[in-house]
């Protein structure tokens, strides 16, 4: 357990990491990103990171190990509405992730995933109320055709649908 937690906490300081001088666009994000995660409660990571700075951290090289992350709480709320945007953005991206997996779960995904499947992971956890929305990520297939109807309704509604 103590191991996880330093692979989280790790997580979270590569995640933040500065990669040169961001563009106008990035500046913006990264303003909006700081003002949502001052008023973000810590999330299941156990981290002040916005589910856009997680889904980062969870980047890998190419030719990487597969990797899993543990989630050791479920925290309700820690993705909001403003999340999703940002996280639609990433749903085609071949980016390689590392899996995650809820602390409670006895089962370890296997193989390859990536940027748009945990992307799409946490938008599931939006729908569902919780992160994460099931045991692992490495038993979800995402519907991404599905998750941009979904989208596009729920961006042009008052009352957003999950």
């Amino acid at each position: 357990m103590f191991r996880a937690l330093l692979m989280v906490a790790f997580l979270g300081a590569a995640g933040c990491a500065n990669k040169g001088t961001p563009s106008t666009s990035t500046r913006t994000a990264q303003t909006q990103l700081s003002t949502v995660q001052a008023e973000r409660p810590i999330g299941p990571t156990g981290l002040r990171l916005t589910p856009i700075e997680f889904l980062a951290s969870l980047k890998r090289p190419p030719q990487s190990p597969d990797e899993i992350v543990l989630i050791f709480d479920n925290t309700p709320g820690w993705i909001r509405e403003q999340d999703i945007v940002l996280l639609m953005a990433h749903l085609d991206s071949q980016a390689r992730c590392a899996h995650v997996k809820a602390g409670s779960s006895s089962h370890d995904p296997s193989g390859h995933t990536t940027e748009g499947h945990q992307a799409a992971f946490l938008i599931q956890g939006y729908r569902a109320g919780r992160y994460p929305p099931a045991p692992d990520s490495g038993g979800f297939t995402p519907d991404v055709e599905e998750l941009k109807r979904w989208y596009q309704q729920w961006s042009m509604s008052s009352q957003p649908p999950r």
